[in-house]
């Protein structure tokens, strides 16, 4: 019992240092159907003059309610990796809506979504596993992957698929029953399929990189407060997989450091 208060008190104090209001709990109630007829009227007016003009409501429908819906799935998002950052801020979870200056060569400066990210305060977080949800002007998403997985990562993936059939059946033996989550991502179309691998097992095994998404029209479900429970839900499922792909990610990491110490070495 006084290792279980310990833990909670704990996991409060985690939370307050990360900028979380617990006293704000559950205050997302979805998102309104002016968020949505913001990013569609930004898709089609995407310059300076028109955002400012409308600043208000970027604010009030888009950021506001993005900084609630962090605040409502961080304890949970904590309880599976405390390493996530779950400070519900722009720049740190949630993305920011200015385009980076250096790229745009000319375009708009906006970009045409906004999403949170739950990840490890990492410089190559793109090439780790990511917690996400996405919201568009006609669609939303949320799953789990990778943006970019880094080569040697994969290739300990696949060779891992192999070598040790159980521990990947293991991370992924949800998928056999899911209607939700789709998988997606980039694939070698060359790539032989190694004897005794199911065609199942096979989509994996080629991939260059992948993530896990729910790919979903607008409707009503994600302007209510339901929504939180759909995307918790989902993360729960795929906490296996994610545990199994940081541990990968953490080996191919050790192996690459010590391939470079032994180069170093080598050539003194």
């Amino acid at each position: 019992m006084i290792e279980k208060r310990f833990l909670e008190v704990l996991k409060s104090a985690f939370l307050l240092r990360e900028g979380v209001d617990l006293n704000a709990k559950n205050k997302f109630n979805g998102f309104s159907r002016q968020a949505f007829a913001f990013l569609a009227e930004l898709r089609d007016n995407n310059n300076k003059e028109w955002f400012e003009a409308n600043r208000e409501t970027y604010q009030n429908e888009l950021v506001i309610p993005l900084r609630n819906l962090v605040s409502d799935l961080s304890e949970f998002i904590i309880s599976m990796d405390y390493n996530l950052d779950v400070t519900p801020a722009i720049g740190k979870t949630i993305s920011r809506i200015y385009k980076d200056a250096r790229r745009l060569r000319g375009g708009p400066p906006y970009k045409k979504s906004m999403w949170v990210a739950f990840k490890r305060p990492l410089e190559e977080w793109k090439e780790s596993p990511t917690f996400y949800i996405e919201i568009m002007a006609d669609s939303y998403s949320y799953g789990m992957g990778f943006y970019s997985a880094p080569r040697d990562m994969m290739e300990l993936f696949r060779e891992n698929i192999v070598k040790r059939p159980a521990e990947f059946s293991n991370a992924v033996k949800f998928y056999k029953k899911e209607k939700e989550l789709g998988l997606y991502g980039d694939y070698y179309k060359k790539l032989k399929c190694p004897e005794g691998l199911s065609d199942d097992v096979f989509e994996w095994y080629r991939k260059k990189s992948f993530y896990l998404s729910s790919e979903n029209p607008l409707d009503g479900l994600i302007t209510t407060p339901k929504f939180t429970g759909i995307v918790t839900a989902a993360f729960a499922r795929l906490a296996p997989l994610y545990h199994y792909l940081w541990k990968l990610k953490l080996k191919a990491r050790a192996e690459s450091e010590k391939h470079a110490l032994k180069s170093f070495y080598e050539k003194r």
